[in-house]
């Protein structure tokens, strides 16, 4: 059987991706907490993770977000996740292909969640 083949994307594009299990207006946890590093770690790795990677390191479907933290803050992120396309279109950085949206499978309190875990994952 023959392997599909599919680009590997880079940049911010791949950060973006990452947002893509999250779409929260509301306050979520501080960077660093036990709700940020636990629930937001779990939640990352249901959602994000078979794009993005355990730790972010990317895959053949999902940018590396690891060093892209400079380009994002927890807003942004979820701006993103929340319509991935119509943000896309904002940014050219982000290229014709933004990730696939996932907000609608999560709280907004889970994606402020996976945004804070992504973030540390950015650094």
């Amino acid at each position: 059987m023959r392997a599909l083949s599919v680009p590997r994307l880079s940049g911010l594009f791949g950060l973006f991706a990452l947002a893509v299990g999250s779409l929260a207006c509301g306050e979520g946890p501080s960077r660093g907490s036990a709700a940020s590093t636990g629930s937001g770690a779990a939640l990352f790795a249901t959602h994000c993770s078979p794009c993005h990677g355990k730790a972010g390191e990317g895959t053949l479907l999902g940018n590396d977000l690891r060093g892209t933290a400079q380009h994002w803050d927890a807003a942004r992120l979820l701006e993103y996740i929340d319509d991935p396309k119509a943000f896309a279109e904002k940014d050219p950085r982000l290229g014709a292909r933004p990730m696939t949206a996932v907000a609608r499978d999560v709280t907004p309190q889970e994606r402020a969640q996976i945004v804070e875990h992504a973030l540390t994952l950015m650094e």
